[in-house]
């Protein structure tokens, strides 16, 4: 029964219940079928499904197998989930958290390291404002004419230039649950894509940025919701932007500093 309400693209409210109600069976084969959804899963039933994963010493390394076998990306698991991993009270668990946990794509961490001379550049906010604006308002600030996409980008002058860097450069390395790319795939066959701006009982809204603006889905016509493992933020921002750029976006974005 909780097979069929999880195949039905249910609105959160009962996708989450019907994770929850799997998790609390003791049942050797609730860990796999938590698992096999994970990609339909909408953020609240992500987090009871993580929640549920992370509390079992005997669920954890399921979790941790399909991380290996790429049936989950690293980087759809928030900080938090990643540093419960990482200190499992199991040190077998932790030990092998600390090998699979590396979220980042190889040729996109040789680039950050590339691209580490910025970090000794002086930036100037006043254009760094200017780039941003230009490369990255349509998703992150407000007043362009359409909903934001991305993350409020006010509260980000706390991070270093190390973390700010590898953010722009490899955004796919961590991705915030509330920002996650969804794809729905509808029964006449259309595929839609974006973050979940809404959701009411019979639609979804997905929002990503585009000029046609909101795309509001019905519950009835989809045929598959899955989570993606990139970003929906770019990951070639380095050929808009010299590393000059990138040194005076790091300034803006940090309150000049």
């Amino acid at each position: 029964m909780l097979r069929a309400v999880l195949e039905s693209s249910p609105e959160p409210e009962v996708q989450r219940a019907a994770v929850e109600a799997l998790a609390s069976f003791y049942d050797p084969a609730a860990g796999p079928l938590l698992l096999s959804y994970w990609r339909t899963y909408q953020p609240t039933a992500r987090s009871a499904a993580l929640e549920c994963l992370l509390k079992s010493r005997e669920l954890a390394p399921l979790l941790l197998d399909a991380i290996e076998h790429r049936e989950i990306p690293a980087a759809s698991l928030d900080v938090a989930a990643r540093n419960r991993l990482l200190e499992y009270p199991d040190a077998k668990i932790a030990a092998r958290a600390k090998v699979l946990l590396q979220t980042s794509g190889p040729d996109r961490t040789k680039l950050v390291a590339s691209y580490r001379d910025v970090l000794n550049l002086t930036g100037d906010p006043a254009h760094g404002r200017q780039v941003l604006e230009k490369n990255c308002g349509r998703c992150h600030l407000p007043g362009h004419g359409h909903a934001q996409v991305g993350p409020d980008l006010s509260g980000v002058n706390n991070k270093t230039k190390e973390e700010l860097l590898t953010s722009i450069l490899n955004p796919s390395s961590a991705i915030d649950p509330r920002y996650i790319n969804y794809i729905i795939t509808t029964k006449d066959g259309k595929i839609h894509d974006g973050v979940i701006g809404n959701e009411t009982p019979g639609t979804i809204t997905l929002r990503n940025g585009s000029e046609d603006g909101d795309d509001v889905i019905l519950r009835s016509n989809i045929a598959e919701t899955r989570a993606s493992a990139v970003s929906l933020m770019p990951e070639d921002l380095e050929q808009a932007m010299s590393k000059q750029d990138l040194a005076d976006v790091i300034a803006y974005l940090r309150g000049g500093t």
